[in-house]
């Protein structure tokens, strides 16, 4: 087995030259490779990507996404990006890779989203673990949007015809008409506009810096440039739906878009989310917002992605919102708790174990 280190310098080479050189599947996509090159708080010599090979055969690789420097701490923090083994490969590859992910970052590093197995591996290494509770809420019944969004080797035959012959958007259209989305106590506000931004301004920043605290993640105007304008979700093409099979993390969008929505009253602010919407999905990746006012945005957020038709699900960790938002539903059945698993290294000097997280830390606002 063999171990290889990419670095940010390398990286677009790699990735460009990855689908003739691996006979089967492949360590990162050339957009994926785009968006991590761009992030200003990588340098040349960082390693972004570690893979293990044998003979052209892929075995597994890791990815590293350094982040900035934590408000507490001089030191660099690195996020784990993906990790990803040949099924059959062993778990002497998964440890293999993680061992010298560990090496490279100094073990100064978070994981976004652990699934359950993985969590029990990071937790014997002392890292300090945290369970997010959240829900998937179908706004809406929309069979033919979530499988035209799936890679094509994860839809079986019979979903593939019905999805052609347009058998699902008249399924979803009589289901939709017999079972419309309905909410408890919805509540309207006069005095409460609604904005939407690409651009932060400075008072955005400076509410953003003030309603952060304790949180791992505050960004600032490297963090947003680089969000806003180095996508990993592309439209679909024959050429990207060939290497798309091939990557295990990689997924295309039809429509994808990520922007602010501040919320109101007068001339104060009573919150801003930073919201994500791939192919009528809705992800809270940042929500800012003091407590006082936390109705009166949480209202205001929910009305505004209700009101867009084309959205048909949201997703949220958020605790404080996934709670509000339930409390709201009549119909139980739309809704799906789910569970995610956050970790921080406790190396890391300076550093207070009771950081926050949020939806869109790590890679998450890429998705």
């Amino acid at each position: 087995m063999k171990i290889r280190h990419i670095t940010k310098s390398e990286l677009l080479e790699f990735a460009n030259k990855a689908a003739s050189y691996y006979l089967g599947n492949i360590p990162i996509t050339p957009w994926r490779a785009e968006s991590q090159v761009a992030n200003p708080f990588a340098k040349n010599e960082d390693i972004l990507l570690i893979v293990a090979e044998e003979d052209k055969k892929l075995l597994g690789y890791i990815g590293i996404l350094p982040g900035k420097p934590l408000e507490k701490s001089s030191d660099r923090l690195y996020w784990n990006s993906c990790w990803w083994v040949e099924v059959g490969a062993g778990a002497k590859v998964s440890l293999t890779l993680l061992s010298e992910f560990m090496k490279v970052t100094d073990k100064q590093v978070a994981f976004s989203d652990l699934s359950e197995r993985t969590k029990e591996i990071i937790k014997k290494l002392g890292f300090s673990l945290n369970e997010r509770k959240g829900i998937i809420f179908n706004l809406k019944s929309a069979l033919h949007q979530r499988i035209s969004s799936k890679k094509k080797a994860d839809v079986s035959g019979l979903y593939k015809f019905l999805s052609a012959t347009a058998l699902l958007k008249f399924l979803d259209f009589g289901i939709n008409l017999i079972c419309p989305l309905r909410l408890k106590n919805d509540k309207s506000y006069a005095d409460i506009s609604l904005e939407k931004l690409w651009i932060p301004t400075p008072e955005i920043f400076s509410y953003i810096k003030k309603t952060s605290q304790n949180q791992i993640t505050i960004p600032n105007e490297l963090h947003f440039n680089w969000w806003l304008k180095s996508r990993w979700l592309m439209k679909e093409t024959k050429e990207r739906q060939l290497l798309s099979e091939r990557y295990f993390f990689s997924s295309l969008a039809n429509n994808f878009e990520l922007f602010l929505l501040k919320v109101q009253r007068g001339n104060q602010i009573l919150g801003i989310a930073l919201l994500g919407i791939r192919d009528g999905v809705v992800k809270t990746h940042y929500l800012w917002y003091e407590m006082l006012h936390a109705v009166v945005f949480f209202e205001s957020v929910i009305s505004h992605i209700t009101y867009e038709t084309e959205n048909h699900r949201i997703i949220t960790f958020h605790e404080e919102f996934s709670e509000y938002l339930k409390g709201k539903v009549k119909n139980r059945s739309r809704v799906k708790e789910v569970k995610r698993f956050t970790a921080i290294s406790d190396v890391i000097s300076g550093i207070d174990l009771k950081y926050n997280f949020q939806d869109g830390d790590g890679d998450y606002i890429f998705t």
